[in-house]
């Protein structure tokens, strides 16, 4: 009996001890997995300026096309080298003068003849003039004689604007002259020349 009871104290004794360890192993165990938390650090958003829009406002730019000028009595010549050889007369134009000097006439172009007819040595035709610098056309009306020497045909008379007949910046314009010139029979081709004055009112 004695024997029993110094067993059974023996081994609670080693139950005892043998729970004291396990204690602390386990508190040990788990104060060896308990992780402090990492501190957490946030970076601050990077900040972005947005630039202000600009707004250039567009200046407005009216053109007005410049009305023409009125013009008192300028002078003109226009000289002309003609082309006889197909069936409409065509050549070459030089102007010059005060009206050039002013605007009020294109330097220059071509011309044509528009209209002719031929009776008894006198002669009527309509001359159509076309400026190279695009500014209009005009025509003229002339009414002359002639006769032939030396292999040509030598004419003059009187040339009046067709102010009826013009465009864009030729419109408007009256004006005559007389008219001179010189065809050569051989090779058809004709030098004439209109001087006169030419006038605008606006």
């Amino acid at each position: 009996m004695r024997r029993s009871t110094i067993t059974l104290m023996a081994l609670m004794l080693v139950f005892a001890a043998c729970g004291d360890d396990e204690g602390s192993v386990t508190t040990e165990a788990v104060a060896a997995t308990t992780t402090a938390p990492a501190p957490t650090t946030t970076a601050p958003a990077p900040t972005t300026t947005v630039p202000p829009t600009t707004t250039t406002e567009q200046p407005t730019t009216t053109t007005t096309a410049a009305l023409p000028e009125s013009f008192g009595e300028t002078e003109i010549t226009i000289s002309i080298e003609l082309y006889m050889s197909s069936d409409v007369a065509a050549g070459r134009v030089t102007a010059t003068g005060p009206a050039v000097d002013a605007g009020l006439l294109c330097p220059g172009g071509t011309n044509f003849e528009a209209a002719h007819d031929e009776a008894s040595g006198s002669e009527t035709w309509e001359t159509r003039f076309v400026c190279a610098d695009k500014s209009g056309s005009f025509q003229v009306a002339v009414a002359d004689h002639g006769e032939r020497a030396d292999g040509a045909w030598v004419h003059s008379g009187t040339w009046v604007w067709m102010t009826d007949k013009g465009s864009d910046a030729m419109i408007g314009i009256t004006g005559d002259g007389v008219e001179e010139g010189v065809c050569d029979l051989d090779t058809t081709v004709c030098v004439e020349t209109y001087t006169g004055t030419i006038q605008r009112d606006a």
